[in-house]
């Protein structure tokens, strides 16, 4: 500590030693006081001692010291302590507030924005239009080639026509039982009046051997059962079943050809063994036919050409012939002389 602050502390311990005396106090007037509860004792404290003023001597050489203080001071070596300045935080600056929009001017600014709002729509649709519609998008087509198995089933033949014919038919069975069914249909069918529709039933019983049925299955699918020896004489290729349109409606018929060189022989059969048995063979065809059996047996010649009938009542004619190497039957006799004019 500095000498000069060792003085103002000593100066400061003094001025309270000499502070002035209170004056005699002043009777006061005694009021009593009402009785108050019990205080606490707190605890006892230590006696107050009072700062003992320093003995005559120490003054004297404080005194000595206080001038050679000052006159070092006033030759300048030695300097009166200061205390720092104090910190003081600069006043705030006054912020100029802008004066308050008015009315027009609310307007216009929530006009202007409404405007910015508005362009900003038109702009992201733009480019959402521009990227979707005009800009050409690449699509990728996967093409998915699919094989396509074909079963080339052999093409057969067709059987040759004897006849001159207006229409082909061409139906296909599954079993022999069909062949009546479709003989039954094709008698009702309307047709151009006066024409051969020709029939060639195509058998599908076995798909891997398809082919075109001939008398013997035609016979057998009716139940016709000829004279012992018919089948020898015939040729199992190239039957024709056929439709006739004529004035009294659809008569049915076929025509098949015979073996060469047993002509004789095949003319024996059909106009003299048949006779014996032919209601009994035919009886089966009679009932699809609506033929009533004992039929009257008449023979006729059309162009050279021998025909044997059987007469039915209510004009239906079972007729039968050889022309040119060829068994003819129809059922009636318009359509075997229709036949016999139409031989290629």
């Amino acid at each position: 500590m500095s000498f000069y602050e060792d003085y103002l502390k000593k100066q400061n311990s003094e001025n309270k030693d000499i502070s002035p005396q209170p004056d005699e106090p002043v009777e006061q007037p005694v009021h009593p006081m009402p009785p108050q509860p019990e205080q606490p004792t707190p605890p006892p404290s230590r006696p107050f001692q009072p700062e003992q003023s320093p003995a005559p001597s120490q003054r004297i050489n404080e005194d000595i010291e206080r001038q050679k203080f000052m006159e070092r001071i006033s030759k300048g070596e030695a300097s009166v302590p200061v205390s720092p300045p104090l910190k003081t935080e600069p006043l705030p600056k006054e912020v100029d507030v802008p004066p308050a929009l008015t009315k027009v001017q609310k307007i216009t600014v929530r006009i202007l924005v409404l405007f910015l709002i508005l362009a900003l729509a038109a702009s992201l649709a733009g480019l959402v239009w521009w990227w979707a519609i005009k800009t050409p998008q690449i699509v990728t087509e996967t093409i998915i080639q699919e094989k396509e198995i074909v079963i080339e089933v052999p093409e057969i033949e067709a059987p040759k026509s004897f006849l001159r014919y207006n229409r082909f038919l061409d139906p296909d069975i599954t079993h022999l039982d069909e062949i009546p069914v479709y003989l039954k249909q094709f008698a009702e069918e309307q047709y151009e009046p006066d024409s051969l529709i020709k029939v060639s039933f195509k058998d599908k019983t076995d798909k891997s051997n398809i082919s075109y049925i001939n008398l013997m299955s035609f016979f057998s699918s009716m139940k016709i059962m000829p004279p012992s020896g018919f089948y020898d004489k015939i040729d199992h290729e190239d039957f024709n079943a056929f439709v006739y349109s004529g004035q009294e409606g659809n008569e049915l018929g076929f025509i098949n050809p015979i073996k060469e060189g047993v002509i004789n022989e095949f003319l024996g059969i059909v106009m003299g063994t048949w006779d014996a048995t032919f209601e009994k063979d035919f009886s089966e065809f009679y009932s699809i036919t609506s033929f009533k059996n004992e039929p009257s047996v008449t023979s006729l010649v059309h162009k050279q050409t021998t025909i044997r009938c059987r007469n039915f009542t209510q004009g239906h004619h079972l007729c039968y012939a050889v022309r040119e190497n060829k068994f003819l039957m129809t059922t009636s006799l318009e359509s075997i002389k229709k036949a016999i004019d139409n031989f290629r």
